[in-house]
């Protein structure tokens, strides 16, 4: 019997249909076995870091480098920026704010440190108690450093309220939220005083333990540098640093607070000055500006930083050329923790009210030693304590008997050629020549 043409194309469209089908599977199988796998939905970084600044260059420096370590992975793993808050010191704490709101507004915060909805927060613009203060022709000098960076800051608005309390709460806020949160304080401890006394209370209350998920790095302190070099001089014999005499009562509140938290590194004028930009520059330069007279609008975090680099590294007369990193290098110890070391001290800060130590003055508390060890009535600021070591303008009663000591670790030991080349390879990675 004959076949038709009919079907022969009838079968000839089954086949064809066949083949199609087949081939789909075999595209489907192949595409499955060596296509990527669909990336599940962010989720947020498990460890949150909170920067409280006074807004200095060196601090501007530290941000600057954070927001570039991404590039090179130095940045630690499921760890975001989710906040900052301003403290005044160097700036006043509106000016701080205007000045990181006109920063982040034409640098961007897209950046991978940065957390999506990462805070802007307005701190204390005075000290828990006396008038302690930095030298007003500082913060002069980096308002007009910070308008040649930043253009938009002359029009930038004054925050409506600035607050030691809100960047507390905020504080808070971001630790219940987060597996654990990282404080880079890089200025006086107001607003950090203020949230770790929040959260004592709150776990002696209610029987939690939010202080053991609090860490910190500290630019502050000081044993065997003295400073402050310009006013009142606490003491020819003892050492002060301007971030804790600029308000020696919140260092001492916080410092009685560190036991309690999981870690608290001390970054020291002792370790700052022993960092020299020279010695730096031995393993290579890094790109520097004319921070005099090429001082231009910014328009990178890397940019920036090798800005504010130059300046920090300017020579501060022709003969003395060892410039300082100052408070950058709380977030070089932070990148790098192996660069620095030191042992878990008790330490005590004169918190102003007169007796030893002086104001803002760190001593090494020998226990069961007398008053010139810097003990005296001293003694750890157990969980339990009942004191509210605030003073009335905060609405708690300063009680004498909340002058307490705590441990955390001073780190005073700089790994000379490890941790000097350990911060160039940082530095240079971070902020790689321009183009």
């Amino acid at each position: 019997m004959g076949v038709t043409k009919g079907e022969v194309l009838r079968g000839m469209g089954i086949a064809l249909s066949v083949a199609v089908a087949v081939a789909s599977i075999a595209i489907y199988v192949v595409a499955n076995i060596y296509a990527p796998a669909t990336p599940p939905p962010q989720q947020r970084a498990r460890r949150a870091v909170w920067i409280d600044t006074d807004s200095a260059s060196d601090d501007l420096f530290s941000v600057a480098l954070l927001a570039s370590s991404s590039s090179h992975q130095k940045w630690p793993k499921s760890t975001e920026v989710a906040g900052m808050s301003t403290v005044r010191g160097v700036l006043s704490a509106a000016d701080g704010y205007r000045m990181w709101s006109s920063a982040i507004e034409q640098l961007g915060a897209d950046t991978p440190v940065f957390a999506g909805d990462m805070k802007l927060v307005c701190g204390e613009d005075r000290p828990l108690a006396g008038d302690y203060h930095f030298p007003s022709e500082w913060g002069e000098e980096m308002l007009q450093l910070y308008a040649k960076y930043f253009p938009s800051l002359s029009s930038s608005p004054t925050p409506s309220e600035c607050s030691g309390e809100a960047a507390a709460a905020d504080m808070l806020s971001t630790l219940h939220s987060y597996d654990q949160l990282h404080i880079i304080a890089v200025g006086p401890l107001t607003n950090v005083a203020l949230f770790l006394h929040r959260v004592h209370t709150s776990d002696r209350e209610r029987g939690t333990d939010y202080m053991s998920r609090i860490s910190l790095t500290v630019m502050g302190a000081a044993i065997n540098r003295t400073e402050p070099d310009e006013g009142a001089p606490p003491s020819p014999s003892q050492a002060a640093e301007w971030n804790w005499y600029a308000d020696p009562l919140a260092a001492n509140i916080s410092v009685a607070h560190f036991t309690h938290t999981s870690v608290a590194h001390l970054v020291p004028t002792d370790l700052t000055f022993l960092i020299h930009c020279p010695d730096v520059d031995r393993y290579g330069m890094i790109e520097r500006y004319d921070y005099a007279s090429n001082v231009t609008p910014s328009q990178s975090w890397q940019e920036v930083g090798k800005q504010v680099y130059s300046f920090l590294c300017r020579p501060i007369t022709a003969e003395l050329s060892l410039s300082l990193l100052y408070d950058g290098v709380a977030a070089i110890v932070f990148l790098q923790p192996d660069a620095g070391s030191g042992p878990r001290l008790p330490l005590q800060v004169g918190s102003g009210d007169g007796s030893f130590p002086p104001a803002g003055v760190t001593v090494e508390v020998r226990e069961g030693g007398g008053e010139e060890s810097g003990a005296g009535q001293a003694s750890p600021l157990s969980p339990s304590h009942p004191c509210s070591p605030l003073p009335t303008v905060y609405g708690g009663e300063l009680d004498s008997s909340c002058s307490q000591y705590g441990y955390a670790h001073f780190l005073n030991e700089w790994r000379a050629e490890v941790g000097t080349k350990l911060m160039h390879d940082l530095l240079s990675s971070s902020f790689p020549p321009s183009p």
